[in-house]
């Protein structure tokens, strides 16, 4: 744990059905030492808790007694622990598949009581990490609206399967064709990561991306991913291929990368090398050298916003730095989460039957530092909003700061 960063991780989470863990359907958030329904699955065998409902017991034992005796203890070694509430809920609030529960009380706002019967299923990993990262965003999906000129994207995770992998590609080739906006809006609210590329893609698709020559590129700071060569590695590389064959076709940008780096870690390990490099390397954007080199998006000029919280890390820390690269960017929400350069981190069974999810490149010369957190300009209390209230409040802060 000496890396302090959620990319290396160990649990007792035994999964009798391969890869895919079980699910009672529903996802939860800590208030104190209370426990509140902030996800849902949509299709279930049986019927679910409403959002916001509170879990009073199971089984007839109450909460707490729960959380002490049936619920895995979650250590976090990580600094600015008030960054990481999410993981301590997600990884605290996860049923031991020994203490099963048959039945449990949940209490609606209103105060009215009622059992639900729960029905464990295995859930495709994908769906399931969707669930739990949905957060103050219960419910909610990739997707964008277009309206009065302002384009806000809604950015709930990169970690898609085949099926929110399709809704993606439509989104991005709706989004290139939208008329003028003036305003843009790339919400991530709930994103705790995944994959980078999808992050430089949609930025591209809204704003036309950023060009830059030979000359303007090596003003910028580079820097370089390397990754351990190990069997372990090209196991897990090989697993990326596959899902990415099946999710996106053989055309897809990051089946090619990964391929190569595959061949590249192969013919490391032939000549008994530790470390590979296979072209993970880029020219760091920054902001002061944008401004300083009067450099914009190919085709969006306008006010331009980055609403994060709490759980806005890896993959999703990579868009935040993209985003607040743009001059003139304004950051609203709250203070994102924070990683070290250990990255690339896919879950691993041991011969113990536990989880083991440890990372396989770590980045050489990056400007955010290990654990940095972005601050916002301004903070926003999301639970005192309503989505549209939301987006009232986000409107407002940019004509006041103008």
């Amino acid at each position: 744990m000496a890396f302090k960063d959620g990319h290396l991780a160990i649990s007792d989470d035994v999964r009798p059905h391969g890869d895919a863990p079980l699910s009672p359907g529903v996802g939860l958030r800590a208030e104190g030492e209370r426990l509140f329904v902030n996800a849902r699955m949509r299709q279930w065998p049986v019927p679910l808790p409403e959002l916001n409902d509170e879990l009073i017991a199971c089984d007839g034992q109450p909460v707490a007694d729960l959380v002490a005796n049936h619920w895995a203890p979650y250590v976090e070694l990580r600094k600015a622990t008030d960054h990481y509430p999410a993981a301590k809920t997600a990884f605290t609030i996860v049923h031991s598949l020994k203490s099963q529960f048959k039945t449990c009380v949940f209490r609606s706002p209103l105060g009215r009581a009622q059992t639900y019967s729960l029905s464990y299923q295995a859930t495709e990993l994908g769906e399931l990490i969707g669930l739990l990262a949905s957060g103050n965003r219960a419910g909610a999906a990739n997707g964008y609206d277009y309206q009065d000129g302002v384009l806000w994207v809604r950015l709930v995770s990169f970690s898609l399967n085949a099926a929110s992998a399709d809704v993606f590609e439509k989104m991005l080739t709706a989004i290139e064709s939208l008329p003028y906006f003036h305003t843009l809006v790339f919400d991530v609210r709930g994103n705790d990561g995944g994959s980078s590329t999808l992050g430089d893609r949609i930025f591209k698709a809204a704003t036309g991306g950023i060009e830059l020559s030979e000359q303007q590129q090596a003003q910028l700071p580079l820097a370089y991913a390397q990754w351990r060569v190990s069997d372990y590695a090209l196991a897990r590389i090989e697993g990326s291929i596959e899902f990415l064959k099946a999710a996106y076709g053989p055309d897809n940008e990051d089946l090619g990368f990964y391929q190569q780096l595959k061949a590249a870690m192969q013919a490391a390990q032939a000549k008994g090398e530790a470390w590979v490099s296979a072209g993970n390397s880029y020219h760091q954007w920054q902001r002061e050298a944008f401004q300083e080199m009067n450099i914009r998006p190919k085709k969006f000029s306008g006010d331009l916003v980055l609403l994060t919280d709490n759980r806005c890390a890896s993959a999703c820390l990579d868009f935040a730095d993209t985003v607040l690269a743009v001059p003139g960017v304004r950051h609203f929400g709250q203070a994102t989460s924070g990683d070290t350069l250990y990255m690339e981190a896919p879950a691993f069974r041991l011969p113990s039957g536990n989880r083991l999810r440890m990372p396989l490149k770590v980045w050489r010369g990056r400007l955010r530092g290990s654990n940095e957190v972005y601050v916002p300009d301004l903070l926003i209390d999301f639970n005192a909003h309503t989505e549209e209230s939301l987006r009232a409040h986000v409107l407002k802060a940019l004509k006041d700061v103008e």
